[in-house]
């Protein structure tokens, strides 16, 4: 795009006009663009989080959320993998409820599920976890219900 300016009546208006021919080096060649790792989107971040969840695959799980997250559950706060390794311990034990999602909305960096859980037949709805997601983790869970 080209831009110039045109006196009018002593002061100066701005018109836009569309070059079609590009210069040489604005646009680089994809040989010249040094290779770059781009984090998976918050969307996909929170879908793998939940299959690993799903799967009773704890490890897994928590390799989604970054070295200083934050888990905020019902008042009580986690910061740290150790501490919400800690905490979700129950939740990868033998009986839990299983966990479904039931709705999922996304803006720009954060992810919103609503669930319901699963206790051998007895269904218990809902809670809302809001997602935070930083370059491919989590870094904060805020967990209400």
């Amino acid at each position: 795009m080209k831009w110039w300016m045109s006196a009018n009546s002593g002061g100066y208006s701005m018109r836009k006009g569309v070059s079609a021919v590009l210069a040489a080096g604005v646009l680089a060649s994809p040989a010249a663009v040094p290779a770059q790792e781009v984090p998976p989107e918050p969307v996909a971040v929170v879908e793998s989080a939940v299959a690993a969840y799903q799967a009773g695959n704890r490890e897994r799980f928590l390799a989604h959320f970054a070295d200083n997250a934050v888990v905020e559950l019902d008042g009580l706060s986690f910061e740290g993998r150790a501490q919400i390794a800690a905490a979700y311990a129950p939740n990868f034990e033998r009986g839990a409820p299983r966990v479904r999602v039931i709705e999922r909305e996304a803006y720009a960096n954060r992810v919103i599920d609503t669930e319901e859980y699963d206790f051998g037949g007895q269904v218990w709805c809902c809670s809302v976890t809001a997602y935070f997601i930083e370059d491919g983790k989590i870094v904060l869970a805020r967990v209400q219900g």
